[in-house]
């Protein structure tokens, strides 16, 4: 029986001015580090000294760090970590987050054993000031499909916006959107996973550490940046939600819309 090929996974770390939480976001990836994985940190020009003095600070073989020359946005360095990795399979991490143990094994074992799947989602830990709980996201798989189930997934988006995924197959489909500032990452997965033959495995276990505190990426996300995501994916609501949940949903863009309109006016 042939042994099955071993897969590398690239892991790449979007950075600016994370400080400290750059040094814990790079301890956890590194010591899972395999033969062949690597880890990319693209840093966007960042200005503070601290985070300056930390890029210079760590060293390792399998560490590339890649400094923007200005600041350009989370997409636009997601896309450059993305297109620089010489691995397939790809892993994305804020800096102010991190991965629990044994995080990469379980995503390189999926990866593996679903050889057909464009992208792996599992549970994470989603941590605030006030406590840490489990995100569970697996009423987000329809086995049978062997897809996200689409429907679950526009009246709840739990998808965790740094799902490992394929290069091969979903960056032939679309990078991140660089228009956006905070919600790229729902806009290519909309775009993603509404493609024909789309595949996704699914992890019963968290693999990801969701950093949501104040400061972190994922705080205080603009109204405009949710008004943008919701009109530019209005297909997609449409087709998925039915009944109260479309209503709903129609209701607060409405809301989203006037409030964005009062606040240009101001």
């Amino acid at each position: 029986m042939l042994k099955e090929k071993q897969i590398s996974i690239s892991v790449v770390v979007t950075n600016y001015n994370k400080d400290r939480k750059l040094t814990r976001c790079y301890l956890s990836i590194i010591e899972q580090l395999e033969k062949d994985d690597e880890l990319l940190i693209i840093d966007d020009c960042s200005t503070n000294l601290e985070s300056k003095n930390i890029l210079d600070s760590i060293n390792h073989k399998q560490l590339r760090i890649i400094e923007n020359e200005e600041n350009m946005g989370v997409s636009f360095s997601k896309n450059k970590g993305v297109f620089l990795a010489k691995n397939d399979a790809i892993v994305l991490v804020d800096a102010d987050d991190w991965l629990p143990n044994n995080s990469l094994s379980l995503i390189r074992k999926s990866f593996t054993e679903n050889p057909h799947a464009w992208l792996i989602f599992g549970d994470y830990f989603r941590v605030s000031t006030i406590d840490e709980s489990i995100v569970d996201c697996s009423f987000l798989y329809n086995a049978n499909q062997k897809n996200l189930d689409q429907h679950a997934l526009a009246k709840d988006w739990l998808l965790l916006g740094v799902s490992p995924f394929r290069r091969s197959k979903c960056f032939s489909i679309c990078s991140f959107d660089t228009r956006f500032n905070r919600t790229d990452d729902v806009d290519f997965h909309r775009r993603i996973i509404t493609t024909p033959k789309f595949e996704a495995a699914y992890i019963n276990s968290p693999i990801y550490v969701w950093d949501c505190q104040e400061e972190g990426n994922n705080s205080n996300i603009p109204n405009k940046d949710i008004l943008f995501s919701q009109l530019s994916g209005f297909l997609f609501y449409y087709k998925n939600l039915k009944g109260w949940s479309y209503i709903k949903f129609v209701i607060k863009l409405v809301v989203r819309f006037l409030i964005f309109n009062l606040s240009s006016k101001a």
